[in-house]
């Protein structure tokens, strides 16, 4: 059973657990080729449906609960429902694989949870393995870091260190996402997006030195880097895509609602629909049952 502990900070993850990260990202890029989208991509099949369900803060005050932020209990309800109905979670790299020719479970879904809240870790983790499901994590780096530096671990706004995420690496149920470094804002920008004062040259710089500074921090802590960049309140503007893709990302993740349908076809991992679970959603409505 998954327990989370509550230690000193270490400052560097074992050898093994880096060397075995290292080598899941290789495997994953080897799959793929060099220049992001698969160099040769497999055969077209009949299509998946794929829904993607969005969860951020978790808290058991049933008073803090709102549009982004559930209980406890209602994540378990979700995860008994997806159990009961024959859904099996899946994560980024399984689609990659799917895309080359691998392939899916019957009934896939895809469990992602933003911003890296340590709510995940303390709740969520123990339903997940509860329920033998795996989820996606988009986290903050800047988050990441400020709290790895307080050891600041109050439930109610903390958010996970890089040794929480390196513990959560290690229970093979997790797969982190690039969720920007510092660029989690509506002031001045709104997230990754352009500022309509912006040249293009400014607004290029400054979006590969947010994303790419993310990117080494994992290599850095964790050995490994995601293949996955969540857009910060779903926004993307129409330049940023193909930088996004440049810098080495072959899934991202949007906040625009609806179903997948995937065929293998060429980008169709891009800007993946979600839906968000807020205590008013209906998810038998959602998955259409």
């Amino acid at each position: 059973m998954y327990i989370r502990t509550f230690r000193l900070r270490k400052k560097h993850i074992t050898l093994a657990a880096a060397l075995a990260a290292a080598l899941a990202t290789c495997l994953i890029w080897a799959a793929v080729g060099h220049g992001g989208r698969a160099e040769a991509a497999a055969a077209p099949q009949a299509a998946v449906r794929l829904p993607v369900l969005m969860y951020h803060h978790i808290l058991k005050d049933t008073a803090k609960s709102g549009t982004y932020v559930i209980t406890p209990d209602l994540l378990e309800g979700d995860l008994k429902y997806l159990r009961d109905n024959g859904y099996t979670a899946v994560t980024p790299g399984e689609l990659i694989a799917f895309e080359q020719g691998g392939e899916l479970p019957e009934k896939p879904v895809m469990l992602t949870f933003d911003d890296g809240y340590l709510s995940f870790e303390v709740y969520a983790m123990p339903l997940i393995e509860k329920y033998d499901f795996k989820a996606v994590v988009s986290t903050v780096s800047a988050y990441t870091d400020r709290y790895s530096e307080a050891e600041d671990e109050h439930v109610a706004y903390a958010h996970l260190s890089w040794e929480d995420l390196s513990d959560l690496l290690e229970s093979g149920r997790v797969e982190l996402a690039n969720h920007s470094y510092d660029m989690h804002s509506i002031e001045g920008r709104r997230g990754t997006t352009k500022r309509s004062d912006e040249s293009a040259a400014a607004y290029k710089k400054a979006l590969y030195e947010d994303v790419l500074k993310a990117q080494r921090l994992f290599s850095q802590h964790l050995g490994t880097e995601p293949v996955t960049f969540t857009y910060p309140f779903g926004a993307f503007c129409e330049e940023e895509l193909p930088m996004i893709e440049d810098m080495g990302f072959l899934c991202t993740l949007s906040c625009t609602e609806g179903i997948n349908e995937l065929t293998r076809a060429p980008g169709e991992l891009f800007l993946l629909k979600r839906a968000n679970r807020s205590p008013e959603f209906d998810l038998a409505a959602f998955l259409g049952g």
